[in-house]
C-alpha cells in the first residue's frame, strides 16, 4: 500500500493516511477513532487534522483514484482549518427540543424500579455486614429527544 506524504499548510502540519477497508467481520464499534472522517489531534507541539482516506479495494485502487482521494481529503482539512480558525462558531440549529406534553414519554430504566429497589436492599445488607463502606446505585435512564447530541453534551 502506498504512504501518501504529509503536507503543510497555514504553520500548521496537516496529516493524511491512507487506510485499508473495512472488513465486514468488524463492527464499527470494535474497530476505534481510526475510522472516523476527521479527527482533530491536539498536543503540545503541534495542532494536527486527520483525514483518513478509506480506498474501497487497495489492491485494485489506481493512482489516479487515489490521487483523487487524496485531493478530496485535502479539501476535508482545509475546511476544518477555515473552520477552526474562524471567529464564528456555527451551533447546531435546534427544531423545538421540548414537545408538547401529550407526546412525552417518561425515560426508560434499564433495570426497573424493582431491580434498581433491590439493588439498594443489597446495598444495605452488605454495608450492616460491613462487607462495604460506601456505595453509589446507579441506574441507565433511555428516552428519546428531538435534542441535537452537542447540546445535550453543553
Amino acid at each position: 500500500m502506498a504512504v501518501l506524504p504529509s503536507f503543510r499548510w497555514r504553520n500548521r502540519i496537516c496529516i493524511l493516511q491512507l487506510c485499508l477497508p473495512l472488513r465486514a467481520h468488524h463492527p464499527p464499534s470494535l474497530v476505534g477513532p481510526d475510522w472516523y472522517g476527521r479527527v482533530g489531534v491536539h498536543d503540545l507541539r503541534y495542532r494536527l487534522v486527520v483525514s483518513n482516506v478509506i480506498i474501497p479495494s487497495a489492491s485494485s485502487a489506481t493512482e489516479d483514484q487515489v490521487g483523487a482521494a487524496y485531493e478530496r481529503a485535502k479539501v476535508k482539512i482545509i475546511d476544518v482549518c477555515n473552520q477552526l480558525e474562524s471567529s464564528h462558531v456555527p451551533l447546531p440549529v435546534q427544531q423545538d427540543p421540548f414537545p408538547s406534553k401529550k407526546d412525552r414519554t417518561p425515560p426508560v430504566s434499564n433495570v426497573g424500579k424493582q431491580g434498581y429497589d433491590s439493588f439498594v436492599t443489597s446495598l444495605k445488607q452488605n454495608i450492616c455486614k460491613g462487607d462495604i463502606t460506601q456505595a453509589v446505585p446507579s441506574q441507565r435512564l433511555k428516552k428519546e429527544t428531538r435534542l441535537h447530541l452537542f447540546n445535550v453534551y453543553r
